[in-house]
């Protein structure tokens, strides 16, 4: 069949042409393999990287890094990179320079320690790399990072 024949079945078929007319569905379903950055297993990923960064802060002997609580981590565009929002433990600590802790945690063996301490925690083929920003400092010290909506009740 030649082309212009195929466009006159086309538009015996239906009564405006789009641009996905002609196309098999699973062909576009496959182009589009990236995660919903809200779905269920990304979020509980984000808690259980937030929560080994918090036992990793615990544990270190840099009393900036000790001073820092990992509020949330979120995908950043996909799972193969989180971004860590920090803030202080303490929010009554005002002296605390968010510039400072930044950098201590963009230095090479902070970040390397960083991302084999959620390596060891989270069971994935790949870690994900690391990436922080500073978030507002809360009223109070929460006792567990922000979790997503379903694991609230648990």
């Amino acid at each position: 069949m030649n082309r212009d024949r195929l466009l006159a079945q086309l538009r015996e078929l239906c009564a405006e042409a789009g641009p996905d007319d002609g196309i098999d569905p699973r062909e576009l379903k496959k182009s589009d393999h990236r995660p919903d950055p809200g779905s269920t297993k990304l979020r509980r990923l984000g808690g259980q990287i937030a929560r080994a960064i918090n036992v990793a802060f615990g544990t270190a002997s840099d009393p900036l890094l000790r001073s820092l609580w990992a509020v949330r981590a979120v995908p950043d565009p996909d799972s193969a990179r989180f971004r860590v929002e920090v803030a202080p433990h303490d929010a009554g600590d005002s002296d605390l320079d968010p510039r400072a802790a930044l950098a201590a945690l963009g230095r090479e063996p902070t970040r390397r320690w960083l991302r084999a301490e959620v390596a060891a925690a989270v069971h994935r083929r790949r870690a994900p790399d690391l990436t922080f920003c500073w978030a507002e400092p809360l009223a109070e010290p929460l006792a567990e990072p922000l979790a997503g909506p379903d694991e609230e009740g648990r």
